[in-house]
This record gives structure tokens, C-alpha cells and sequence, in this order.
């Protein structure tokens, strides 16, 4: 707490409120935000049927309605001998699912590669360092 604010019943008093480090709005879903210059972080492309959601993996793109990634449909899809069908077969998801992770990989290969090698690399950091976890 800053030197000089004041707490009430009701949180700071007015005086201390302009003088506190968070400003108060009363527009915003919380009633203290911080007041920053700096430039919104950029949100992930968006395609139909796929969403971008934020992980401790950092973004990940995952088909709409679904927990699938999209690098893992793909993945699926280059194996030998898999058509969409049997992907879609597979996980139990109508074909629509794969043909969404398909148009998305082909608009941002760059992105789904970093989120497949992201998702690999704290798999094998997790192996290594919980050897007893499976």
C-alpha cells in the first residue's frame, strides 16, 4: 500500500484512489486495470473451424468444438496410407474436422510446426524430468 492512501469500509477513498498506481473505471469488467502505452499483443489467425487458444505452450491451434490440435490431425493424416476418412474414423470426429485442420496447416505451416515441436519438446522435458509419470 502507497504512503498516504487511505482504506475505507469500501476500499480506497478518492483521494487515495487518484494517487494509487491502478486507475478505477467503472467501463471495465474489473474495477482496477492498468493503465499501459504498450501495443496489444497480436491474437493468432483465425480460419473456419479453428481456434486459437492460449496454452503454458503458448498458442495453440485446436479445431472448434473439439480438444484436437491441429498439428496432431496433420501429423495423422502424413502417416502412410491415412486418408481423412480414416483420420476422421479414428477420432471420432466427422471429416469436416480434418478438412478444417487441413486448410489451416496449409494457410500457416510455419505456426503449426512451432506448436507441434513446442508440444514434442515439454513432452520429452516432462519424460526426462518425471521418469515415474507415464
Amino acid at each position: 500500500m502507497r504512503a498516504g492512501c487511505r482504506v475505507t469500509p469500501s476500499g480506497l477513498d478518492a483521494a487515495s484512489t487518484a494517487a494509487h498506481p491502478l486507475a478505477w473505471s467503472s467501463k471495465a469488467r474489473y474495477p482496477w486495470t492498468m493503465a499501459s502505452t504498450a501495443p496489444a499483443p497480436r491474437t493468432p489467425p483465425l480460419m473456419r473451424g479453428v481456434v486459437v487458444s492460449s496454452t503454458s505452450f503458448g498458442p495453440r491451434a485446436k479445431v472448434e468444438g473439439t480438444r484436437l490440435d491441429v498439428w496432431l490431425l496433420v501429423d495423422a493424416l502424413n502417416e502412410a496410407d491415412a486418408t481423412k476418412e480414416s483420420v476422421a474414423e479414428y477420432f471420432g470426429t466427422p471429416v469436416e474436422v480434418v478438412d478444417a485442420a487441413v486448410e489451416y496447416h496449409q494457410e500457416f505451416p510455419d505456426r503449426v510446426t512451432a506448436e507441434r515441436q513446442a508440444y514434442l519438446a515439454a513432452a520429452a522435458d516432462a519424460a526426462e524430468h518425471l521418469p515415474h509419470v507415464r
